[in-house]
């Protein structure tokens, strides 16, 4: 599978007045839009297809609204051993038991991946992730 991760990436969008930072970001269904870009702005080109946040402290709860804001389309939430699967329905998530971006993988071993990984950070946890999506 073909993809780019932009790993701990702020996002902006000066025309709304809002920025965030996300934990791990991925190009997938929109790759080419992007691929040959070294600076990917907002609203000039789409946003990630996908955000992986680590939620070590309930953050992202309070950050779906901007994530909606900025249109990202699908946002996975990771804590406490659970992945959630959050897409964007008109202004706001709703979660989900599938994945739009991987709509026939069973998503059950990511947890596991993630959970193993968490102590040795963000870092180890976005590494991990990517080896997973190479062996789609």
């Amino acid at each position: 599978m073909n993809y780019r991760c932009l790993g701990s990436v702020l996002w902006q969008r000066p025309d709304l007045k809002i920025s965030l930072e996300v934990d791990s970001c991925f190009y997938i269904q929109n790759l080419s839009a992007i691929e040959k870009k070294l600076t990917i702005c907002l609203p000039e080109n789409p946003p990630p297809d996908l955000v992986l946040e680590i939620d070590l402290t309930q953050k992202s709860l309070s950050r779906r609204s901007i994530y909606a804001r900025l249109g990202i389309p699908e946002v996975w939430r990771c804590d406490q051993n659970k992945l959630k699967i959050y897409q964007l329905q008109g202004r706001d998530y709703q979660q989900t038991p599938r994945s739009l971006v991987f709509p026939e993988i069973a998503l059950e071993s990511l947890p596991q991946i993630i959970n193993n990984n968490i102590k040795s950070g963000r870092t180890s946890v976005r590494r991990e992730f990517q080896k997973w999506l190479i062996t789609i």
